[in-house]
């Protein structure tokens, strides 16, 4: 986790949710950005063109996805009556 902050940086200093694809010997992160980070489409801008640099040769990701949940719906617990 410390190297995907490091490749996220400063301005993300936390977020929602992180799913991790282990693909051989690299890794995909989809990383779920809270609403108060993707209000600032600036701020957005500047973290994606980071992630384009710093991810050109990165030997443990080989991409990083950026997301926004508008709505969460949970499944109906099946086993309750």
């Amino acid at each position: 986790m410390d190297r995907l902050q490091t490749l996220l940086g400063e301005d993300l200093a936390h977020f929602d949710r992180i799913v991790l694809h282990f693909l051989g010997q690299q890794v995909e992160a989809e990383v779920f950005m809270p609403q108060s980070f993707v209000s600032n489409t600036e701020q957005v801008a500047r973290l994606s063109a980071r992630l384009d640099q710093r991810l050109a040769g990165d030997p443990w990701f080989s991409s990083v996805s950026l997301n926004h949940a508008i709505s969460l719906i949970a499944a109906p617990n099946q086993g309750e009556k």
